[in-house]
């Protein structure tokens, strides 16, 4: 495809009007950012698996199997369990030490994650300062420090998500559209690692636009051919797994209906449902656990309990704390009037 004239201006600004130095010539300025990330995951590592969801990535890992949470999050699993096979057949990595080897590879994972939205914004703004500003704030993030140093899929997912951003970006101002595609592939696939990445589907369609493509049909052609690219990635590891029901997956992933059903029919007389969590609404199992029993409740009102969304774990406050406990406790053992 040739690119449009406006595309032709841009990418002619872009490489000679305001030309910026590459990577390896910038690191002074994305170093330090990327250092910080480095020292706040490891003054923070959590010594065990961490959150819930750290054990079930490490058991699915080291089996070789997918999680059950929505699309089975197949790439980080499967990428953990072939890190799990290297070690233990090159330095004999026991099984109940494999969790500290997901989780450091996760941790090595964070430079990495703000060194590419580092890049990801100065590719944007065309601002090293910009972009030095925003990894900074990636770095110091309370949610990005804590799973910096868990079994989990927000970190990996960060960079997966970035570098994908970068690519296709870096296609739709250069013209070459294989760049375009195979950043549609990476931002697809980034869901198998957490499904928040399908977020970012509709970036696919605005971002040429802006980038001074035409409303034509080779271009709205190469759109559609992106978008179909990063559904199939996105989609389809899952659905092959699901249809050839490997390990009896389809009825590991279902278990939710069984044992909500079974555990509801253990008490006839109850009025209603409640998920109670420690966590912030914006963190734990909640996102996962709150529409699957709202749909297995067999009619039973269903609510939740939980601290408020908060960008940190922790209050930081054992009163604030203690407090939130009691309050919690509280609304968890209430019930409601007949």
């Amino acid at each position: 495809m040739t690119p449009s004239a406006k595309t032709k201006t841009i990418r002619h600004r872009i490489e000679n009007e305001s030309r910026l130095p590459t990577l390896g010539a910038s690191w002074r300025w994305w170093l330090l950012p990327a250092l910080l990330s480095v020292a706040l995951a490891a003054f923070f590592v959590d010594p065990f698996i961490g959150d819930w969801d750290g054990l079930d990535y490490t058991i699915n890992a080291v089996n070789g199997s997918p999680s059950t949470m929505a699309l089975g999050r197949l790439l980080f699993v499967f990428a953990n369990h072939g890190l799990y096979l290297i070690a233990h057949a090159v330095f004999n990595l026991r099984v109940d030490q494999a969790y500290l080897l997901f989780k450091y590879g996760v941790m090595a994972q964070a430079p990495l994650a703000v060194i590419a939205s580092w890049t990801l914004t100065r590719d944007l703004t065309r601002s090293i300062y910009s972009a030095t500003v925003a990894a900074l704030l990636v770095a110091v993030s309370p949610v990005f420090v804590i799973y910096s140093g868990q079994v989990m899929t927000d970190v990996p997912s960060v960079l997966m998500v970035t570098v994908a951003l970068i690519i296709h970006l870096r296609g739709l101002t250069s013209g070459r559209m294989w760049l375009v595609l195979l950043g549609a592939a990476l931002l697809g696939a980034g869901a198998n690692v957490r499904e928040t990445a399908l977020f970012f589907g509709p970036w696919l369609v605005i971002a040429p636009f802006v980038c001074g493509w035409k409303l034509r049909l080779r271009e709205i052609a190469w759109t559609l051919l992106a978008c179909l690219i990063f559904l199939i990635m996105a989609f389809a590891p899952f659905a092959v797994w699901y249809a050839m029901d490997l390990n009896s997956y389809r009825m590991a992933w279902h278990v939710w209906r069984e044992t909500t059903g079974a555990e509801i029919a253990r008490h006839p007389n109850a009025r209603e449902v409640v998920w109670v969590q420690e966590e912030p609404a914006n963190m734990g199992a909640l996102s996962f656990v709150l529409p699957r029993l709202q749909r297995y409740a067999e009619g039973l009102p269903v609510r939740s309990v939980k601290r408020s969304a908060s960008a940190s774990p922790a209050t930081g406050s054992a009163k604030a704390h203690e407090l939130e406990q009691k309050t919690l406790l509280a609304l968890a053992f209430a019930t409601r009037a007949k």
